[in-house]
């Protein structure tokens, strides 16, 4: 195991301890996937949702049972499956979520604008690679927001992102860099609907190697905890 393994393990109980409500989203068709979301929910206070994933994929005869299996563990007050591909359930899990979070503060003044927060950008880039991208790539690859920059009705930003190897390097950019730029093409636009405003996207790849095993790096990647597990 890597120290990024490490990292998101600490993570995950850490926010998991937190959570007001706990949703486990796991493969239908791994057993092994949905044991490591039981065992992070079993103890928490929190009401606990198993949100088995892919069930398209499935037979009826055979999901059926295997559904039904699922909803005798005490862990879950309810068992959403879902087809995430292609939104199926998605809603029915968004509305009993949203049924069981308690009202939070207003962070924020109505009309305020707030500077859009790097990790916002991290995260829908690398919610790009991972949609396009399969196997170890995603995994071993992280994001770096360079800069956000707000000037007039554009924001300007600038990102890298980091793989392991020349090889991954190589897939990341593509054939002629079709990759990356269908990659940074479809982050720009989602950050326009996220943020409601222009984006400008300057996106690039650099190799570090072995970063997933390297404190400082995992630290400045974003990847610290200092709660313990």
């Amino acid at each position: 195991d890597t120290k990024l393994g490490e990292f998101m393990k600490s993570s995950a109980a850490s926010a998991a301890r937190e959570a007001d409500v706990l949703v486990g989203v796991a493969d239908v068709g791994r057993a092994g996937d949905i044991e490591v979301a039981a065992s992070l929910a079993r103890g928490r206070n929190a009401p606990a949702l198993l949100v088995p994933n892919k069930v398209d994929t499935i037979p009826k005869p055979s999901l059926l049972p295997l559904l039904a299996s699922l909803g005798t563990d005490p862990t879950w007050i309810a068992v959403v499956p879902v087809a995430a591909k292609n939104l199926d359930g998605t809603d029915i899990l968004r509305d009993l979520i949203r049924a069981r979070l308690p009202e939070g503060p207003v962070w924020y003044a109505e009309g305020q604008e707030a500077e859009p927060p790097a990790a916002i950008v991290q995260e829908v880039i690398q919610e790009k690679l991972f949609s396009r991208l399969r196997q170890e790539v995603p995994y071993s690859s992280a994001v770096r927001v360079e800069s956000v920059e707000n000037e007039g009705d554009l924001t300007r930003v600038t990102a890298t992102i980091i793989a392991e190897r020349e090889s991954h390097k190589g897939i990341l950019v593509g054939a002629k860099g079709s990759m990356i730029k269908e990659v940074g093409m479809t982050a720009r636009l989602e950050l326009e609907k996220v943020l409601g405003r222009r984006v400008y996207l300057d996106l690039r790849v650099k190799v570090e190697e072995d970063w997933r095993n390297r404190e400082a790096a995992l630290a400045e990647l974003g990847f610290k905890d200092d709660r313990r597990s």
